[in-house]
Protein backbone atom coordinates (compact mmCIF):
# COMPACT_ATOMS: atom_id res chain seq x y z
CA UNK A 1 0.00 0.00 0.00
CA UNK A 2 1.47 3.16 -1.08
CA UNK A 3 1.10 6.06 1.10
CA UNK A 4 -0.83 8.34 -1.17
CA UNK A 5 -3.35 5.18 -0.82
CA UNK A 6 -3.50 5.25 2.43
CA UNK A 7 -6.34 7.08 3.83
CA UNK A 8 -6.20 8.53 7.62
CA UNK A 9 -9.00 7.20 8.48
CA UNK A 10 -7.60 3.52 8.15
CA UNK A 11 -4.25 4.40 10.18
CA UNK A 12 -5.61 4.25 14.28
CA UNK A 13 -9.36 2.70 14.78
CA UNK A 14 -10.31 2.52 18.53
CA UNK A 15 -13.89 1.20 18.83
CA UNK A 16 -15.86 2.21 22.23
CA UNK A 17 -18.58 -0.12 23.04
CA UNK A 18 -21.46 0.61 25.55
CA UNK A 19 -25.13 -0.46 26.88
CA UNK A 20 -27.96 0.50 24.75
CA UNK A 21 -31.74 1.36 26.24
CA UNK A 22 -34.71 -0.90 24.21
CA UNK A 23 -32.76 -4.49 23.66
CA UNK A 24 -32.89 -5.71 26.80
CA UNK A 25 -31.01 -8.86 27.54
CA UNK A 26 -32.53 -11.98 28.86
CA UNK A 27 -33.14 -16.11 28.63
CA UNK A 28 -35.87 -15.88 25.89
CA UNK A 29 -35.31 -13.69 23.18
CA UNK A 30 -32.01 -12.89 21.18
CA UNK A 31 -31.15 -10.10 18.97
CA UNK A 32 -28.43 -10.41 16.40
CA UNK A 33 -26.94 -8.90 12.88
CA UNK A 34 -28.31 -5.79 13.02
CA UNK A 35 -28.45 -4.02 9.38
CA UNK A 36 -26.77 -0.47 8.09
CA UNK A 37 -28.41 2.49 10.19
CA UNK A 38 -30.75 4.43 7.77
CA UNK A 39 -32.23 7.46 8.99
CA UNK A 40 -35.90 8.64 7.69
CA UNK A 41 -37.60 11.73 9.23
CA UNK A 42 -35.08 12.29 11.82
CA UNK A 43 -35.38 9.11 13.40
CA UNK A 44 -33.01 6.07 12.69
CA UNK A 45 -34.36 2.95 11.89
CA UNK A 46 -32.02 -0.38 12.76
CA UNK A 47 -33.47 -4.35 11.07
CA UNK A 48 -31.94 -7.26 13.09
CA UNK A 49 -32.65 -11.08 13.35
CA UNK A 50 -34.80 -12.03 16.18
CA UNK A 51 -35.17 -15.50 17.46
CA UNK A 52 -36.24 -17.42 20.75
CA UNK A 53 -33.81 -19.86 21.97
CA UNK A 54 -34.06 -23.66 20.10
CA UNK A 55 -32.25 -26.65 21.49
CA UNK A 56 -29.52 -26.39 19.03
CA UNK A 57 -28.14 -23.43 16.97
CA UNK A 58 -28.56 -24.58 13.83
CA UNK A 59 -31.85 -26.12 14.21
CA UNK A 60 -33.00 -21.80 13.99
CA UNK A 61 -32.54 -22.40 10.53
CA UNK A 62 -34.41 -24.97 9.70
CA UNK A 63 -37.59 -24.52 11.55
CA UNK A 64 -39.62 -22.39 8.81
CA UNK A 65 -40.11 -18.70 9.82
CA UNK A 66 -38.94 -19.28 13.34
CA UNK A 67 -36.26 -16.66 12.81
CA UNK A 68 -38.12 -12.99 11.86
CA UNK A 69 -36.61 -9.64 10.98
CA UNK A 70 -37.60 -7.05 13.22
CA UNK A 71 -37.28 -3.44 13.70
CA UNK A 72 -36.46 -1.23 16.11
CA UNK A 73 -36.20 3.25 15.98
CA UNK A 74 -34.52 6.01 17.54
CA UNK A 75 -34.05 9.56 17.88
CA UNK A 76 -30.54 9.30 19.46
CA UNK A 77 -28.72 6.33 19.05
CA UNK A 78 -29.05 5.37 22.41
CA UNK A 79 -32.33 4.79 23.11
CA UNK A 80 -34.23 2.24 20.87
CA UNK A 81 -38.20 1.10 20.52
CA UNK A 82 -38.61 -2.26 19.04
CA UNK A 83 -41.60 -1.77 16.47
CA UNK A 84 -41.89 -5.77 15.87
CA UNK A 85 -41.52 -7.87 13.02
CA UNK A 86 -41.49 -5.78 9.54
CA UNK A 87 -40.48 -9.10 7.12
CA UNK A 88 -43.48 -11.06 5.84
CA UNK A 89 -43.44 -14.46 6.69
CA UNK A 90 -42.72 -16.82 4.25
CA UNK A 91 -45.19 -19.12 2.41
CA UNK A 92 -45.15 -22.80 3.04
CA UNK A 93 -42.50 -24.60 0.43
CA UNK A 94 -41.03 -20.81 -0.63
CA UNK A 95 -37.20 -20.91 -1.41
CA UNK A 96 -36.77 -18.81 1.45
CA UNK A 97 -38.70 -19.90 4.52
CA UNK A 98 -36.13 -21.18 6.45
CA UNK A 99 -33.53 -19.43 8.44
CA UNK A 100 -34.03 -15.52 7.30
CA UNK A 101 -31.64 -13.28 8.90
CA UNK A 102 -28.64 -11.01 8.41
CA UNK A 103 -31.40 -7.93 6.96
CA UNK A 104 -29.40 -4.83 5.12
CA UNK A 105 -32.30 -2.29 3.94
CA UNK A 106 -31.51 0.44 1.52
CA UNK A 107 -34.04 3.66 0.04
CA UNK A 108 -34.47 4.18 -3.60
CA UNK A 109 -36.72 6.98 -4.36
CA UNK A 110 -39.68 6.74 -2.27
CA UNK A 111 -39.27 2.66 -2.01
CA UNK A 112 -37.14 0.28 0.50
CA UNK A 113 -35.32 -2.41 -0.48
CA UNK A 114 -34.31 -5.31 2.40
CA UNK A 115 -31.75 -7.23 0.94
CA UNK A 116 -31.99 -10.74 3.68
CA UNK A 117 -29.96 -14.62 3.83
CA UNK A 118 -32.60 -17.68 3.95
CA UNK A 119 -31.21 -21.58 4.35
CA UNK A 120 -32.12 -23.69 1.48
CA UNK A 121 -32.40 -26.77 2.77
CA UNK A 122 -32.15 -28.27 6.85
CA UNK A 123 -28.02 -28.18 6.16
CA UNK A 124 -26.40 -24.83 7.27
CA UNK A 125 -24.27 -23.79 4.58
CA UNK A 126 -26.58 -23.32 1.73
CA UNK A 127 -28.12 -20.02 1.75
CA UNK A 128 -28.88 -17.44 -0.70
CA UNK A 129 -29.98 -13.77 -0.65
CA UNK A 130 -33.42 -12.55 -1.28
CA UNK A 131 -35.12 -9.46 -1.62
CA UNK A 132 -38.21 -8.15 -0.21
CA UNK A 133 -39.61 -4.54 -0.85
CA UNK A 134 -42.01 -1.60 0.90
CA UNK A 135 -43.63 1.33 0.93
CA UNK A 136 -42.26 2.53 4.50
CA UNK A 137 -38.97 1.57 6.53
CA UNK A 138 -41.85 0.07 9.07
CA UNK A 139 -43.01 -2.54 6.15
CA UNK A 140 -44.31 -4.69 5.82
CA UNK A 141 -41.78 -5.83 3.46
CA UNK A 142 -42.99 -8.67 0.61
CA UNK A 143 -40.95 -10.65 -0.69
CA UNK A 144 -39.89 -9.93 -4.44
CA UNK A 145 -38.93 -11.99 -7.34
CA UNK A 146 -38.79 -16.01 -8.31
CA UNK A 147 -35.71 -17.00 -6.39
CA UNK A 148 -32.19 -15.53 -4.98
CA UNK A 149 -30.36 -12.80 -6.21
CA UNK A 150 -27.60 -14.89 -6.78
CA UNK A 151 -26.91 -18.43 -7.45
CA UNK A 152 -24.41 -21.00 -6.60
CA UNK A 153 -21.85 -21.99 -9.75
CA UNK A 154 -19.33 -24.39 -8.75
CA UNK A 155 -17.58 -23.74 -12.42
CA UNK A 156 -17.84 -19.92 -12.21
CA UNK A 157 -17.20 -18.88 -8.93
CA UNK A 158 -16.18 -21.89 -7.00
CA UNK A 159 -15.24 -19.07 -4.02
CA UNK A 160 -19.11 -18.69 -3.43
CA UNK A 161 -20.07 -22.29 -5.06
CA UNK A 162 -21.95 -23.25 -1.69
CA UNK A 163 -23.63 -20.28 -0.58
CA UNK A 164 -24.18 -16.20 -0.26
CA UNK A 165 -24.55 -14.62 2.97
CA UNK A 166 -24.28 -11.09 4.78
CA UNK A 167 -25.15 -8.60 1.79
CA UNK A 168 -23.90 -5.12 2.33
CA UNK A 169 -25.34 -2.56 -0.90
CA UNK A 170 -25.02 0.98 -1.56
CA UNK A 171 -25.70 2.91 -4.86
CA UNK A 172 -21.96 3.77 -6.88
CA UNK A 173 -23.40 6.26 -9.46
CA UNK A 174 -25.87 4.59 -11.55
CA UNK A 175 -25.00 1.14 -10.28
CA UNK A 176 -26.09 -1.25 -7.55
CA UNK A 177 -22.97 -2.32 -5.75
CA UNK A 178 -23.44 -5.26 -3.55
CA UNK A 179 -21.33 -7.13 -1.39
CA UNK A 180 -21.95 -10.80 0.22
CA UNK A 181 -19.96 -13.28 1.79
CA UNK A 182 -19.08 -16.19 -0.03
CA UNK A 183 -19.23 -20.03 1.01
CA UNK A 184 -16.54 -22.02 -1.25
CA UNK A 185 -14.68 -25.67 -0.85
CA UNK A 186 -11.53 -25.66 0.21
CA UNK A 187 -9.52 -27.16 -2.81
CA UNK A 188 -6.70 -28.66 -0.29
CA UNK A 189 -9.58 -30.02 2.23
CA UNK A 190 -12.80 -30.12 0.84
CA UNK A 191 -13.50 -28.12 3.78
CA UNK A 192 -16.29 -25.27 3.63
CA UNK A 193 -14.91 -22.13 4.53
CA UNK A 194 -16.49 -18.79 4.43
CA UNK A 195 -13.71 -16.05 4.42
CA UNK A 196 -14.26 -14.46 0.85
CA UNK A 197 -16.25 -11.01 0.70
CA UNK A 198 -17.24 -10.67 -3.10
CA UNK A 199 -18.93 -8.25 -5.22
CA UNK A 200 -21.68 -8.13 -7.55
CA UNK A 201 -22.97 -5.40 -9.63
CA UNK A 202 -26.81 -4.39 -11.12
CA UNK A 203 -28.26 -1.39 -13.31
CA UNK A 204 -31.08 -1.70 -11.11
CA UNK A 205 -31.67 -2.36 -7.36
CA UNK A 206 -33.74 -5.49 -7.84
CA UNK A 207 -30.81 -6.91 -10.20
CA UNK A 208 -30.25 -9.39 -12.42
CA UNK A 209 -26.92 -9.04 -10.71
CA UNK A 210 -23.20 -9.52 -12.41
CA UNK A 211 -20.32 -11.04 -10.37
CA UNK A 212 -17.38 -9.01 -10.60
CA UNK A 213 -14.53 -10.61 -12.60
CA UNK A 214 -11.68 -10.29 -9.69
CA UNK A 215 -13.60 -11.91 -6.94
CA UNK A 216 -12.98 -12.57 -4.09
CA UNK A 217 -12.27 -8.51 -3.42
CA UNK A 218 -11.37 -9.32 0.24
CA UNK A 219 -10.64 -12.34 2.46
CA UNK A 220 -12.68 -11.38 5.47
CA UNK A 221 -15.43 -13.43 7.50
CA UNK A 222 -17.86 -10.82 7.25
CA UNK A 223 -17.82 -7.12 5.56
CA UNK A 224 -19.56 -3.64 5.85
CA UNK A 225 -19.09 -1.07 3.07
CA UNK A 226 -19.81 2.27 2.42
CA UNK A 227 -19.00 5.30 -0.10
CA UNK A 228 -16.20 6.81 1.67
CA UNK A 229 -14.05 9.93 -0.50
CA UNK A 230 -13.51 8.52 -3.91
CA UNK A 231 -13.88 5.28 -3.31
CA UNK A 232 -15.28 2.49 -1.25
CA UNK A 233 -14.67 2.02 3.01
CA UNK A 234 -14.78 -1.45 4.77
CA UNK A 235 -15.07 -2.91 8.33
CA UNK A 236 -13.86 -6.14 7.43
CA UNK A 237 -13.50 -9.20 10.11
CA UNK A 238 -12.95 -12.88 11.18
CA UNK A 239 -13.75 -15.65 13.19
CA UNK A 240 -10.03 -16.49 13.65
CA UNK A 241 -6.55 -16.06 12.68
CA UNK A 242 -5.90 -19.48 11.13
CA UNK A 243 -4.48 -19.38 7.38
CA UNK A 244 -7.15 -19.25 6.28
CA UNK A 245 -8.06 -15.44 7.99
CA UNK A 246 -4.69 -14.07 7.77
CA UNK A 247 -6.12 -10.42 9.00
CA UNK A 248 -7.37 -9.09 12.45
CA UNK A 249 -10.57 -6.84 12.34
CA UNK A 250 -9.27 -4.23 10.27
CA UNK A 251 -10.45 -1.21 8.44
CA UNK A 252 -10.04 -1.40 4.19
CA UNK A 253 -9.84 1.00 1.58
CA UNK A 254 -10.34 0.60 -2.23
CA UNK A 255 -10.27 3.39 -5.03
CA UNK A 256 -11.77 1.55 -7.51
CA UNK A 257 -14.41 -0.46 -4.97
CA UNK A 258 -12.46 -3.86 -5.75
CA UNK A 259 -9.02 -4.13 -4.97
CA UNK A 260 -9.47 -3.67 -1.32
CA UNK A 261 -5.86 -2.30 1.11
CA UNK A 262 -5.42 -3.73 4.73
CA UNK A 263 -5.38 -0.32 7.39
CA UNK A 264 -5.63 -0.46 11.30
CA UNK A 265 -6.59 -3.27 13.27
CA UNK A 266 -9.65 -2.43 15.39
CA UNK A 267 -9.50 -2.00 18.53
CA UNK A 268 -12.47 -2.50 20.92
CA UNK A 269 -12.42 -0.30 24.59
CA UNK A 270 -15.33 -0.71 27.11
CA UNK A 271 -16.01 0.84 30.64
CA UNK A 272 -18.70 -1.95 31.31
CA UNK A 273 -18.00 -4.75 32.95
CA UNK A 274 -20.66 -6.74 31.41
CA UNK A 275 -19.52 -5.92 28.22
CA UNK A 276 -15.54 -6.79 29.01
CA UNK A 277 -17.35 -10.34 29.87
CA UNK A 278 -19.21 -10.88 26.89
CA UNK A 279 -15.80 -9.55 24.99
CA UNK A 280 -13.57 -11.90 26.81
CA UNK A 281 -16.55 -15.02 26.30
CA UNK A 282 -16.44 -13.40 21.90
CA UNK A 283 -12.31 -14.08 22.19
CA UNK A 284 -12.27 -17.71 23.77
CA UNK A 285 -14.92 -19.14 20.96
CA UNK A 286 -14.34 -17.16 17.97
CA UNK A 287 -10.41 -15.65 19.10
CA UNK A 288 -11.61 -12.17 18.57
CA UNK A 289 -13.45 -9.38 21.08
CA UNK A 290 -16.47 -8.51 18.71
CA UNK A 291 -17.69 -10.58 15.91
CA UNK A 292 -19.08 -10.51 12.82
CA UNK A 293 -18.14 -6.85 11.35
CA UNK A 294 -20.58 -7.66 8.53
CA UNK A 295 -23.30 -6.67 11.01
CA UNK A 296 -21.97 -3.60 12.09
CA UNK A 297 -24.39 -0.18 10.90
CA UNK A 298 -22.56 2.59 9.44
CA UNK A 299 -24.53 5.64 9.78
CA UNK A 300 -25.19 6.66 5.97
CA UNK A 301 -27.99 8.43 4.84
CA UNK A 302 -26.07 11.28 3.14
CA UNK A 303 -24.68 9.31 0.36
CA UNK A 304 -23.81 12.53 -1.87
CA UNK A 305 -21.80 13.76 1.27
CA UNK A 306 -19.12 10.62 1.35
CA UNK A 307 -17.18 12.29 3.68
CA UNK A 308 -19.48 11.96 6.52
CA UNK A 309 -18.66 8.03 6.70
CA UNK A 310 -19.43 6.07 10.28
CA UNK A 311 -19.05 7.43 13.28
CA UNK A 312 -21.21 5.18 15.73
CA UNK A 313 -23.61 2.35 14.59
CA UNK A 314 -24.51 -0.99 16.59
CA UNK A 315 -22.95 -4.52 16.89
CA UNK A 316 -22.97 -7.98 18.68
CA UNK A 317 -21.73 -10.23 21.41
CA UNK A 318 -22.29 -13.20 22.73
CA UNK A 319 -24.48 -13.67 25.69
CA UNK A 320 -22.40 -15.24 28.53
CA UNK A 321 -24.92 -13.97 31.27
CA UNK A 322 -28.32 -14.99 29.45
CA UNK A 323 -27.52 -18.05 27.05
CA UNK A 324 -29.50 -20.77 26.19
CA UNK A 325 -26.75 -23.38 25.70
CA UNK A 326 -23.84 -22.75 28.11
CA UNK A 327 -21.45 -24.35 26.06
CA UNK A 328 -22.18 -22.07 23.58
CA UNK A 329 -22.89 -18.78 24.48
CA UNK A 330 -21.81 -17.14 21.28
CA UNK A 331 -25.10 -18.65 19.88
CA UNK A 332 -27.01 -16.22 22.22
CA UNK A 333 -26.09 -12.73 21.57
CA UNK A 334 -27.39 -8.99 22.29
CA UNK A 335 -27.29 -6.02 20.87
CA UNK A 336 -24.93 -2.45 22.15
CA UNK A 337 -23.82 0.24 20.21
CA UNK A 338 -19.85 1.12 19.20
CA UNK A 339 -18.30 4.80 18.79
CA UNK A 340 -15.56 5.94 16.27
CA UNK A 341 -14.14 8.16 13.98
CA UNK A 342 -13.61 6.96 10.43
CA UNK A 343 -14.82 10.73 9.35
CA UNK A 344 -12.48 12.36 6.43
CA UNK A 345 -9.42 14.18 7.79
CA UNK A 346 -6.71 16.52 5.85
CA UNK A 347 -4.67 15.24 3.86
CA UNK A 348 -1.80 16.67 5.88
CA UNK A 349 -2.48 13.96 8.79
CA UNK A 350 -1.21 11.43 6.09
CA UNK A 351 1.24 8.67 7.82
CA UNK A 352 3.42 6.33 5.50
CA UNK A 353 1.80 2.74 5.63
CA UNK A 354 4.74 1.03 6.94
CA UNK A 355 4.17 3.23 10.01
CA UNK A 356 0.54 2.03 10.52
CA UNK A 357 -0.48 -1.76 9.41
CA UNK A 358 -0.76 -4.26 12.21
CA UNK A 359 -0.66 -7.66 10.72
CA UNK A 360 -2.22 -10.48 12.55
CA UNK A 361 0.40 -12.85 13.69
CA UNK A 362 0.70 -16.05 11.47
CA UNK A 363 -0.20 -18.99 13.36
Amino acid sequence: MSPENTQTEQTSVEFKLSAVKGFERGPSIFRFEPSGIIKVDSVYHVYYTYFSPTVTWPELFYVPNHTQIWLATSKDGWQWNEVGPVLQDSAAGTWHQNGKHAPHVVQVGDLFYMFYTAHLVAEYFPKRIGLAMADSPAGPFRHIGDGPLLDADPAAAPHDAVGQDDGCVFQRGDEFWFYYKGYGGDLDTGRTINNHISLAIADSIEGPYRRCDDNPVAMAHTGCVWPQRNGVMMISDVVDTSANHPHPPCIRHSEDGIHFTQGAAIEATTTDPAIKSAMASSLEHWGVEVIDAGVYCPEIYEPEQPGNSVSWGLCQLPDDVYSADLARPQCSPFLLRFDCDLKKKHAAEHTPAGDVLKAAPEE
